[in-house]
């Protein structure tokens, strides 16, 4: 990316090119994913945080999103519930 992400180029990110990306994967699959972003500025702005609350509910990572994710050792934890006890990020 030439410049700097935007909450308005992260938002139109999330609705129409990570649908796509994630058809790869199997819809049981999909079904389970924790998404989880970093402490970037946009990742945090409210317009993106509605999003992820209304797409993903109790099932994204972030510094304000509904689990913090300054808790590495819950992240930890949901990995390996949710990958059968191999550790590795699915998003």
């Amino acid at each position: 990316m030439k410049q700097n992400l935007t909450a308005q180029a992260y938002l139109n990110f999330l609705r129409s090119q990570l649908p796509t990306l994630l058809q790869i994967l199997p819809n049981d699959d999909v079904q389970h994913i924790y998404f989880q972003q970093d402490g970037c500025p946009s990742h945090n702005a409210r317009i993106v945080v509605q999003y992820l609350n209304s797409k993903y509910g109790e099932r994204w990572l972030s510094t304000y999103g509904p689990i913090s994710w300054l808790n590495l050792l819950y992240r930890a934890e949901v990995c390996l519930q949710e990958n059968g006890l191999q550790f590795e990020h699915l998003l």
